[in-house]
């Protein structure tokens, strides 16, 4: 939300659009410039205030006013999260709108209150920004996402919250912990859509929250949840029409002196006409013998992937290859194919990232319950 140019690059800018025009800037006054008068001018430009999109860098008061004024790349962050945002809510129902303004504005809240200058524990307020201008910007990007006759746009909750544990000495961590959650929403919804849109909301509050799969969700998130700690939830839309939506949300939480945070992926797959999450008999007939066939066809496909020079020995990859595929929360699925995404240290060390198998419908045909129709499932993104 803040500019660099100045004044001085305006008129650069101008010489030179003329010149490509084929005319020389002198030839449309005819005149030449006194010293006195050049003067007189650069004077008033230099004395001109430096505007930013958001807000007058020559009235900024809190350390993030100032250091963004300071720092050319946070600059141009700002006026690319300012210009993201302002594109974001032109493309949407004015309801769905003030929605992402009051996000936005939380966020700017959130933002000052998160990254204090804390240059007295080697964690300058310049880092921390540049830390969370990128994130904020990449959620932006996204833009309302046309799927399916559907639009999905970003919708955000910030949370801080004061740490609980004594820091070790010479921690650089500050004395609270972060959270940042995101997820999907659709605009202008049918009533199908809008409970959709409170399903997956729910699920974002699940997550950001620390409640588990089987414990009762709360109505909001649980901001205790984040002291030291930094809890990041997202998503990303896999798949949408008409009968179903697929997201994946991810979570991340790093615990203030881990090694690395601990990361989940959560698939969560809903039938809009049905308003309720998929079943497993949805698919699967019983008694079909589908989790057998799905295990080892999974353990096939895992050995003979690109990944299989990484996986673990061959006894502890089939019995964690059959624990995962009766778990749905390790399930995607399309109109092209049926996914098992397995977990962290499941099959192969964290370092080897996401693992997964994908598995053809045709093979499925056998094991799926009457009136599955994969064919009316929504085609991959």
């Amino acid at each position: 939300m803040h500019s660099s140019r100045t004044p001085q690059a305006a008129i650069f800018q101008c010489t030179q659009r003329c010149r490509r025009r084929g005319r020389e800037p002198g030839r449309l006054f005819r005149m030449r410039l006194s010293a006195r008068f050049v003067v007189m001018i650069l004077a008033v430009l230099s004395a001109a205030p430096a505007v930013a999109a958001g807000f007058d860098c020559a009235k900024a008061t809190t350390p993030r006013e100032k250091t963004v004024c300071a720092d050319p790349e946070l600059s141009k962050l700002d006026e690319d999260v300012a210009a993201a945002y302002k594109a974001l809510r032109s493309q949407l129902s004015p309801a769905s709108a003030a929605r992402v303004q009051q996000d936005q504005r939380a966020w700017l809240r959130w933002l000052d209150a998160s990254c204090p200058d804390l240059k007295d524990k080697e964690r300058p307020i310049g880092g921390c920004l540049g830390n969370a201008y990128p994130r904020q910007l990449q959620m932006l990007q996204k833009q309302p996402q046309r799927v399916g006759g559907m639009t999905f746009f970003p919708r955000l909750r910030m949370a801080i919250a004061p740490n609980t544990q004594t820091p070790a000495p010479g921690s650089f961590y500050p004395s609270f912990g972060v959270g940042r959650f995101s997820w999907p929403e659709i605009d202008q919804p049918t009533p199908e859509q809008a409970a959709w849109n409170a399903a997956v909301r729910s699920e974002a509050v699940r997550l950001g929250s620390g409640t588990r799969p089987r414990q009762r969700t709360p109505s909001d998130f649980r901001t205790a949840f984040v002291a030291d700690s930094e809890v990041d939830v997202g998503y990303v839309l896999k798949a949408a029409n008409e009968s179903l939506i697929s997201v994946v949300m991810g979570k991340s939480i790093y615990e203030y002196g881990a090694a690395h945070p601990n990361e989940d992926v959560i698939p969560v797959q809903w039938w809009l006409r049905l308003k309720r999450p998929l079943k497993g008999d949805d698919i699967f007939k019983t008694g079909s013998g589908w989790e057998q066939f799905l295990g080892k066809r999974c353990y096939e496909v895992l050995k003979s992937g690109e990944q299989a020079q990484y996986l673990y020995d061959d006894k502890t990859v089939r019995e964690a290859t059959m624990s995962s595929v009766k778990q749905m929360n390790n399930w995607t699925l399309d109109a092209q194919g049926f996914q098992v995404n397995f977990p962290e240290y499941g099959v192969a060390p964290r370092v080897v990232g996401e693992v997964s198998a994908r598995i053809r419908w045709e093979e499925l045909k056998p094991y799926l319950a009457p009136g599955f129709r994969p064919a009316d499932l929504p085609q991959p993104r």
